[in-house]
C-alpha cells in the first residue's frame, strides 16, 4: 500500500459493481470474516474479528461537474489490548459513469478515543 498522509492507497480495487452488489446505496452490513471484500490483504483481514460495510451518497462537484457520488466503507474490527479498533477502507465513485475517483485505507491518526474500551455487550 502506498502512504499518503494518513491514507494508503490499495493496490486492488473491488470495483463499482462489486460495492453496488454488496453494499446498495445507503445500506449497512455486517460482514462475516469468509466474505470480507477480496481487497484486504490476508494478512490484515487475519486480525480483523468482523467487520462491515456502509454507503452513503452526495451531490458535489468535481473537477467542475455537479457530480452523483457513491461513498463505499469497510471497516475491520479487532479486539486489541482490552479495546475496540477500527481500520477502516473507503471507495468514491461518480454514480453515473462508475469511474473511481478514490479508495484506500485510512490510517490511524491521533485522536481523542480513536480506541475504546469494549462495553459488555460487545464482549
Amino acid at each position: 500500500m502506498a502512504k499518503d498522509g494518513f491514507i494508503s492507497r490499495s493496490k486492488k480495487s473491488w470495483g463499482f459493481p462489486n460495492w453496488k452488489t454488496n453494499c446498495p446505496d445507503f445500506t449497512f452490513k455486517v460482514v462475516p470474516t469468509e466474505q470480507f471484500p477480496e481487497f484486504i490483504p490476508t494478512k490484515l483481514s487475519e486480525k480483523y474479528n468482523s467487520g462491515y460495510l456502509a454507503s452513503s451518497g452526495t451531490t458535489g462537484m468535481h473537477e467542475g461537474v455537479e457530480t452523483d457520488f457513491y461513498i463505499g466503507l469497510f471497516v475491520g474490527l479487532r479486539y486489541d489490548k482490552g479495546k475496540l479498533d477500527e481500520q477502516q477502507y473507503v471507495s468514491v465513485y461518480n454514480q453515473k459513469n462508475g469511474n473511481l475517483l478514490f479508495d484506500g485505507y485510512l490510517q490511524h491518526p491521533v485522536y481523542a478515543e480513536r480506541t475504546t474500551p469494549l462495553t459488555q455487550q460487545q464482549i
